[in-house]
C-alpha cells in the first residue's frame, strides 16, 4: 500500500515506527502531517533512514546500472543527515543520532553470503514471487 494514501484513524497511536521507509517517499512534509495525525498527544515518531552525510537527491535511474533507482528507490529520495530539520512543521525532532554506516558492508556482504548458501532454496521463492523479473532480484 502507498503510505501517502494511507488513512488511519486520527491520534490513535502513541509509537510509530518506520524502518528504511522515508527513502521511498518523496512529500516529508505531507507524510508527516499524516503521521502527526495518527499520533496522540503525546506521541512519538521513530524514525531509521538511510541518509548521505550532506547531499540530498533523487534516486534517477540514469543508465542500465542505476539498480538501486530502478528497482529498490524507484522514485525515491536519499535523504540528508539534516533534511528532516526543514520539516518539523507538524512534529518536532527530539534526538538525532548518526551512524557512519562503515560496517554496512559486512552485513551487506552477509546477505549475499547467505543467499548465495542458499541460491537453491531461494529461486523457487523468488520466480513465485517476481515470475519473469526474478533473476532482477
Amino acid at each position: 500500500k502507498d503510505v501517502n494514501e494511507l488513512q488511519l484513524p486520527h491520534a490513535s497511536f502513541d509509537r510509530v515506527v518506520s524502518v528504511e521507509m522515508f527513502e521511498h517517499v518523496r512529500n516529508y512534509q505531507h507524510l508527516f502531517a499524516n503521521i502527526a495525525g495518527w499520533l496522540k498527544d503525546d506521541g512519538l515518531l521513530w524514525c531509521h533512514i538511510f541518509c548521505h552525510r550532506f547531499l540530498h537527491y533523487p534516486f534517477e535511474v540514469n543508465n542500465n546500472k542505476d539498480w538501486m533507482s530502478q528497482y529498490f528507490f524507484t522514485g525515491g529520495l536519499m535523504p540528508a543527515v539534516s533534511t528532516f530539520l526543514n520539516f518539523q512543521q507538524h512534529l518536532t525532532i527530539q534526538d538525532q543520532w548518526q551512524w557512519s554506516g562503515e560496517h554496512y558492508q559486512h552485513t551487506a556482504n552477509a546477505w549475499l553470503y547467505n543467499m548465495d548458501a542458499n541460491k537453491t532454496r531461494l529461486k523457487p521463492l523468488f520466480k513465485a514471487t517476481y515470475g519473469k523479473e526474478a533473476a532482477v532480484w
